[in-house]
């Protein structure tokens, strides 16, 4: 009567929160910081994190952990001069840059996107491109290292903030620069949280967002990128309650994808597999009962 996940010698293990060892916190940024973002790069095992913050700026820092729990940072290093929200940031494995996406609330809220390279403790960038001329909001990333894209997404003010997805491919031959598809609306009514990540066993992008059009519940669609173009399959509704705070993890051991939202105040976590376009997701697990 308990969800389980399937292990790979075929036994099984029951689906519940697990206690970390911690190491030291560690300050990476004196001011106040909102809007972040974060991708791990595991050519150099370092890890990039984005912010905006009370400067009105954008930036990143590159975090290196270490074995004993501590993580050392460089100095943040500027992506935007003005008022930046919802940064998103993942890592290119195929040109070795990490990608970041933000809304320009400094230009009317566009959605643009830059291409960094880490070097060391530290990160360059090339020119920042605008993806969209809409005000965007909720934007999230990820690589497929299978097509060698990336999906964005996010909802498009100017389209009644449908959710809508692009694909943006990262070029090479050292120009920083990044080129951007046609959108593509995966909800016809208006998202607001919501996650995205890529399932490497079915070559799937899994979008999980809350559908302010049917009750705020929780929903998901598959994604698949072909060449430079975009589909989905049809929208399913894994969360039946007012869902919010969501992101999204590939494990790629079990090759799941695993949500945590919040229902009320409870943070909560369901396991969701992919057939084909098709998601589905097993019992909700309470992670704590806080409400």
């Amino acid at each position: 009567g308990k969800p389980v996940i399937l292990n790979t010698n075929g036994t099984v293990t029951q689906v519940a929160a697990v206690a970390e060892a911690l190491g030291s916190q560690t300050v990476f940024q004196s001011s106040a910081v909102e809007f972040m973002g974060s991708a791990y790069d595991p050519d150099s095992g370092k890890t990039i994190i984005t912010f905006g913050g009370t400067d009105t700026h954008g930036w990143a820092v590159v975090a290196t952990p270490a074995s004993d729990n501590s993580i050392t940072f460089g100095t943040p290093v500027k992506f935007a001069a003005s008022s930046v929200e919802y940064t998103a940031v993942s890592y290119d494995t195929g040109q070795d840059r990490v990608l970041i996406a933000y809304s320009d609330k400094g230009d009317s809220y566009k959605l643009k996107a830059i291409v960094g390279t880490v070097s060391g403790t530290s990160i360059s960038y090339g020119s920042a491109a605008t993806i969209e001329t809409n005000d965007s909001r909720y934007i999230k990333l990820a690589y497929s290292p299978d097509s060698s894209n990336h999906m964005v997404i996010y909802a498009d003010a100017g389209n009644s903030s449908r959710g809508t997805a692009r694909c943006l491919t990262v070029t090479g031959g050292g120009t920083n620069s990044v080129a951007t598809a046609s959108a593509v609306v995966y909800n016809s009514t208006s998202v607001t949280s919501q996650d995205v990540v890529y399932d490497t066993s079915q070559d799937k992008f899994v979008v999980f967002y809350r559908d302010t059009g049917n009750s705020n519940y929780g929903e998901c669609a598959v994604g698949s990128i072909s060449g430079t173009t975009i589909s989905f399959g049809s929208s399913v509704a894994l969360n039946s309650a007012n869902t919010n705070d969501i992101a999204l993890a590939f494990d790629s051991t079990n090759e799941k994808t695993v949500v945590i939202y919040k229902t009320s105040q409870d943070p909560r976590s369901r396991v969701i597999s992919v057939s084909g376009t098709t998601p589905s997701a097993g019992s909700e697990v309470v992670l704590a009962s806080l409400s």
